[in-house]
């Protein structure tokens, strides 16, 4: 980046105008924007990008147009996690994640899915890199302690800082 032109790096949203980026006419545009020569791109009709996490066999509805990534943590007791006994966690894990995506291909153009680590937030965490989600809906029976999954809920709100919601929350409520 130029120390000089530090905002030449504006974004990536932004391209250079049809005049050469002098800026002419663009009185309808922010003023540091129209001397750059720089305008806006439309998106269009971005689908948006939500991480499920499975922590039950739920299926968030208002999900059919955006892009869907599922992970579903290897929930493990204590004991197990200490004796590194995995395996059944993971095969319940499969299983969950089988329920989950297999629903959600019925409604949603495009679902992938995983299985990810023991800690929901280590789940997270390890499928962001590779999925820029929007948001995160976590998915959990209504029976589970709403203590444990609102804890989680505002860990990860905290922690990743993106729009998470339990599945049975608005989408468009949850900040």
């Amino acid at each position: 980046m130029n120390a000089s032109r530090p905002h030449q790096a504006v974004s990536d949203r932004f391209v250079r105008g049809l005049d050469g980026g002098r800026g002419r006419g663009r009185t309808d545009l922010p003023a540091r924007l129209a001397r750059l020569g720089e305008v806006p791109v439309r998106e269009g009709h971005r689908r948006t990008n939500v991480l499920v996490l499975a922590i039950d066999p739920v299926v968030p509805a208002g999900l059919a147009h955006a892009e869907v990534l599922v992970v579903a943590p290897a929930l493990n007791s204590w004991l197990r996690r200490w004796l590194s006994d995995e395996d059944p966690a993971r095969r319940r894990a499969e299983e969950r994640l089988a329920i989950v995506v297999g629903k959600l291909r019925r409604a949603v153009v495009h679902v992938e899915g995983r299985v990810g680590d023991a800690d929901p937030l280590q789940a997270i965490a390890d499928a962001l890199p590779t999925f820029p989600a929007d948001e995160i809906v976590i998915s959990a029976l209504p029976e589970r302690s709403i203590h444990h999954v609102g804890d989680l809920v505002f860990r990860a709100r905290e922690r990743f800082a993106l729009p998470t919601s339990l599945s049975g929350e608005s989408r468009s409520m949850a900040a």
